[in-house]
């Protein structure tokens, strides 16, 4: 009987103290990504703020279409099975190729650039435009 007390309470436990027990039924509706978004990109923190913007022109299903930093943005992945809109997309230019990946806080997004021919890796954040 004891060990039936044990097991039942040691599911109990890990069903509520689980990492995944607040995850929230999802809330995130289509299109929550779209439009553009003011990213700083500072280097360091001591840094000056550096402003470039996300344009977000369509969302659908899995993937969306846009511009970063003037450049088209591709290979575009959303995920919203959790409690935040996961997103991540890769830019290029003449020299370098960038992947960023994010998630979506109300009217904020947090991200990290990595760029593996540059060799950095740089966290960023960004506001929704005001119109």
């Amino acid at each position: 009987m004891r060990l039936l007390i044990l097991f039942f309470v040691s599911i109990l436990y890990s069903s509520t103290f689980s990492p995944y027990a607040t995850i929230e039924k999802n809330t995130i509706q289509n299109n929550d990504l779209l439009g553009e978004w003011i990213l700083d990109l500072r280097p360091t923190p001591e840094a000056d703020p550096y402003y470039q913007s996300l344009i977000i022109k369509s969302q659908e299903d899995k993937t969306f279409s846009g511009t970063f930093y003037g450049s088209a943005i591709q290979e575009t992945h959303l995920n919203n099975s959790w409690d935040k809109l996961y997103f991540a997309f890769q830019t290029s230019d003449a020299s370098s190729e960038y992947y960023q990946s994010g998630y979506m806080v109300g009217d904020s997004i947090f991200g990290i650039t990595y760029s593996p021919q540059r060799n950095f890796v740089m966290p960023w954040k960004g506001s929704r435009k005001l119109k």
